[in-house]
């Protein structure tokens, strides 16, 4: 998911990206409350996952924002 943002449409597939994902880190947590599905190591490994792509993709949407209205 690294990588700088080059234009707009770049910028909005990673905006979409991390709204994906956030809206799985969702479910994950609430997974994990009520003990379903995967070993809890597992969720809490995906969830680590998504929460340090999230802020990758929200770095690069700003310094692409940075850039432009500069």
């Amino acid at each position: 998911m690294a990588g700088t943002v080059k234009n707009a449409q770049e910028m909005q597939t990673r905006l979409r990206r991390a709204q994906n994902a956030m809206m799985e880190i969702g479910q994950l947590g609430r997974q994990l409350g009520t003990g379903q599905k995967q070993p809890k190591a597992q969720q809490q490994a995906r969830l680590q996952q998504l929460i340090n792509d999230v802020g990758q993709e929200l770095q690069e949407i700003q310094r692409y924002a940075d850039r432009q209205f500069s």
